[in-house]
């Protein structure tokens, strides 16, 4: 086994989800780090018996809690993760392998999605390319949303292996995901960004257009246009929410 993987995962609430995410850390990651927010359910009791080393911190965004995780490693390298995600047997393999004799400091991962009941082959989704395995020295960006590997330009290796990412959640979920994003996002976009509601209707028009029929969203059946409607609404969300901060 490597020895030096040091496996992150930020939480809340998410006892549905943690176990089969944690173990699927196992075979490759010397430690495992879970930095939870308040969780009410019983996923701090899980992750403890899954052996994961556990810290908690009031929720500031996704960035500052992935960097808080980032602090607690001990290892040469990270793989982040989130807790709807799991690490299939055949990227566990390429990443043990990859790391015997690894080339960059970084490495780009695809991502296979898993909504409403089916595989997302299109909308936008797949390939969905997500940097995941990296040498510690690497931080997230500090947004509350939409958080990224800081690589300031540095060259990627890309596995080909997949990792499988479940979101099992409801239209209703995922609305309120869309609302908790949205607001962040105008928060994250008080000085940088202009809104307007009116901006915001262009906004979720070409959304809705471009995952749709661009993205050949319709090809995903009834999950595709429920992907196009409800990131349309999040555009719309996003830009009306700026204009009466603004205001």
């Amino acid at each position: 086994m490597v020895n030096f993987v040091s496996g992150v995962v930020i939480t809340f609430n998410e006892e549905k989800n943690v176990k089969a995410c944690l173990q699927s850390l196992k075979p490759f990651c010397h430690e495992i780090i879970v930095v939870d927010s308040g969780s009410t359910d019983k996923t701090l009791d899980i992750a403890r018996n899954e052996g994961a080393k556990i810290f908690t911190k009031s929720w500031e965004g996704f960035g500052p809690q992935k960097n808080f995780a980032l602090e607690k490693t001990t290892c040469d390298w990270v793989f982040s993760i989130d807790a709807d995600e799991r690490v299939s047997e055949e990227l566990c393999q390429e990443i043990l392998d990859t790391l015997r004799k690894p080339l960059f400091d970084l490495y780009r991962i695809p991502r296979r999605s898993f909504a409403y009941g089916v595989e997302i082959k299109y909308s936008g989704w797949y390939p969905d390319h997500v940097t995941r395995l990296f040498k510690k020295n690497f931080v997230f960006t500090n947004d509350l949303v939409h958080e990224r590997i800081d690589n300031k330009g540095v060259t990627q290796g890309t596995l080909l292996s997949h990792l499988n990412h479940y979101r099992n959640e409801t239209l209703e979920q995922a609305v309120s995901r869309m609302d908790r994003y949205s607001t962040a996002w105008a928060r994250q976009n008080l000085q940088s960004k202009k809104g307007g509601v009116f901006k915001g209707v262009l906004k979720a028009s070409w959304t809705c257009f471009r995952i749709y029929f661009l993205k050949l969203g319709f090809l995903d059946g009834r999950a595709g246009m429920v992907i196009a409607i409800t990131n349309s609404m999040g555009a719309f969300l996003k830009y009306s929410k700026l204009y009466f901060l603004q205001k």
